[in-house]
């Protein structure tokens, strides 16, 4: 199994890409659009750093977003350069939180135990409610995306620094 396979990877996120992750939310939303956030990381001993989130060219409308294709082969590309995966993509949703057909279909991240967090009111929470307030979920191995419960989110999520 890969580290970024791993189940029980752990997550080390800096509350800037928290903070920038919800601006741009909020920011589709303020348009009553979805949108989304990728978290870019590097694996280091079982954990992965998340320094920047990537904000990726993208379509978007009331409940949808869609990354492009050429923007998708140019993510690949800056990822590889730099040694990077993406473990997590965070998107919005216009009231609850919660993962519909479209996300399971289209998302970003397909790799085993892949993260998709999504936030609910399109992006207007508090940046220190974020883990509360949203909802994750990981790609199993039948490839079905299930709800992480909130206990095991506080252990795998730790937010600090800048």
């Amino acid at each position: 199994m890969s580290e970024l396979s791993d189940r029980n990877l752990t997550f080390r996120v800096t509350a800037s890409v928290i903070t920038a992750t919800l601006r741009f939310l909020r920011s589709k939303g303020s348009q009553e659009h979805e949108g989304v956030v990728l978290w870019p990381a590097g694996l280091i001993g079982g954990a992965c750093q998340i320094s920047e989130p990537l904000i990726p060219v993208q379509i978007t409308g009331r409940r949808f977003y869609e990354i492009p294709n050429a923007e998708v082969f140019r993510i690949i590309q800056w990822l590889a350069a730099r040694k990077l995966v993406i473990p997590i993509q965070v998107h919005s949703h216009e009231e609850h939180a919660f993962h519909s057909w479209a996300d399971d279909e289209y998302a970003f991240v397909q790799h085993e135990n892949a993260i998709s967090a999504v936030v609910p009111l399109f992006g207007s929470v508090n940046d220190g409610e974020f883990l509360i307030a949203s909802r994750f979920y990981r790609l199993d191995e039948a490839g079905e995306w299930v709800e992480i419960e909130s206990h095991e989110i506080n252990q795998r999520f730790v937010i600090g620094g800048v």
